[in-house]
């Protein structure tokens, strides 16, 4: 069975590239390329982790590359040739060098702050003096395996991170997008929106997880093409292209290796091809595993209440904000083995919260919601105007990108979209985007005397 999903993902990663007319950013490709990339480190790791499959779990994953293909092959029908951008509509986007200081100032201020709730927890815990890669270390798995532990130290977050993490983070993402949307008009980027990227990095690594780098990295990624090739500067099909790919999925798992010292991890080196497996391969395993223990059922799945897993952070939230603890449940993230006693970690790809909550029918339907918004979206930008403006749908896009990538390791999307992290920066972002980039759109809903005629019709989204 493994072989046979092995051809199942190739064929399905080909047909793909073929009917998205070699399209590398099309989100049907991605998504097959990266279940194929998975099942091919499953097949070259067989024989140390005993690997077998069964069929359910080929039957699940085939489901889902169908259902991305089929929203493909209905938008090729539909969608016309990408919109390039003309010469008087390349405008720069400007925000103030004093704004973007005043940024920086804050971003500082706020990493600071958190490096003092770090060495807070880490004095709390056991009265140990640790350096800043063991206190980091020590955070994040106290987050995410010691949660009771955590609770009990009820450390104070500091005031000046509460309030200055999200206005940096939700700033430094903006910037981001006026960073690479600047370089692809003029090829030119501004040190301070440099120096703000960079802060929000630094910040990602002193919470010990590595997931928003890679999201980071993604969304620069995916502006930059997506604005390159409705420039005309970046040719669909270019073979060059997938050498640029290549290259950059070599260099993030170099960052991401090297990471591992900075974020105090740097033991897992010496047995990096299991590591990599763990995040590469072991979650199509991690599925097959549980589907063959729980039998599970087609509707109706083992949560006790709607979408308990899948919607996991959207309950959290809520039962912080209203009080109701009732609604917070613990992860069913266990650990687990291969069949001959090495464990592989604790992730099971998008689908196993699919299946728990739903059965699966939740399969179909979770993943038709996930195909229809990437494939859909991908579809409105490729065919509206984006290069004179902040463009909201591409922002948003292109920071949920790197869950559509994610998906072969854990149902990324719903837990992102329902985080109360999203939900602040989607704020910040809505209200910069409002009283600031579209200023001008305001006094026009307000009848105050402007230019009407300056602003196109394609250019209210």
């Amino acid at each position: 069975m493994l072989y046979l999903l092995l051809i199942v993902t190739l064929v399905f990663t080909l047909f793909n590239y073929k009917l998205v007319k070699k399209d590398l950013l099309h989100p049907s490709f991605i998504f097959s390329f990266m279940f194929f990339i998975y099942t091919f480190m499953c097949v070259i790791n067989k024989k140390y982790f005993a690997i077998t499959l069964h069929l359910p779990t080929v039957l699940v994953i085939t489901i889902g590359l169908g259902i991305f293909t089929f929203f493909a092959a209905r938008g090729e029908q539909t969608t016309g040739s990408t919109i390039v951008e003309k010469e008087n509509t390349l405008k720069k986007i400007i925000i103030p060098n004093a704004v973007v200081f005043t940024l920086i100032v804050i971003q500082i201020i706020t990493i600071f702050s958190f490096i003092i709730y770090l060495t807070d927890i880490s004095m709390s815990y056991d009265k140990t003096s640790r350096s800043l890669s063991e206190m980091i270390s020590l955070f994040d798995t106290m987050t995410k395996f010691w949660i009771p532990t955590f609770e009990k130290l009820n450390v104070a977050v500091p005031m000046f991170y509460r309030i200055g993490n999200p206005i940096s983070t939700a700033g430094s993402y903006i910037i981001l997008y006026v960073m690479v949307h600047n370089y692809v008009i003029n090829k030119k980027i501004n040190v301070l929106h440099v120096i703000s990227v960079l802060l929000l990095c630094v910040l990602i690594i002193l919470n010990g997880s590595r997931s928003p780098l890679f999201r980071v990295i993604t969304m620069a990624f995916v502006i930059y093409f997506i604005l390159s090739y409705k420039t005309g500067q970046i040719e669909i099909g270019n073979r060059k292209n997938l050498l640029k790919v290549v290259w950059l999925g070599v260099g993030v798992v170099l960052l991401f290796i090297i990471m591992l010292f900075a974020m105090g991890r740097s033991d897992k080196i010496g047995n990096l091809g299991s590591y990599l497996f763990i995040y590469a391969g072991a979650p199509i395993v991690n599925l097959d595993t549980w589907i063959m223990n729980n039998t599970p059922r087609l509707f109706g799945g083992h949560a006790s209440i709607i979408g308990e897993q899948t919607f996991r952070t959207l309950y959290t939230y809520i039962a912080k904000l209203l009080h109701m603890p009732h609604l917070v449940h613990g992860t069913i993230d266990a650990f687990t083995y291969s069949s001959n006693g090495i464990e592989i970690g604790n992730v099971y790809t998008m689908y196993y919260k699919y299946i728990y909550d739903f059965g699966y029918i939740g399969v179909i339907i979770l993943t038709a919601i996930l195909a229809w918004y990437y494939i859909g979206t991908y579809k409105k930008i490729k065919k509206s105007s984006v290069i004179g403006r902040f463009s909201l749908r591409l922002f948003i896009y292109a920071y949920l990108f790197n869950d559509l990538i994610m998906s072969t390791f854990s149902a990324r999307f719903y837990e992102t979209v329902f985080d109360a992290p999203f939900i602040k920066l989607m704020i910040i972002v809505i209200f910069v985007k409002v009283f600031y980039f579209d200023h001008n759109k305001l006094k026009v809903w307000l009848n105050k005397p402007i230019r009407i005629e300056k602003f196109s019709e394609e250019s209210y989204e």
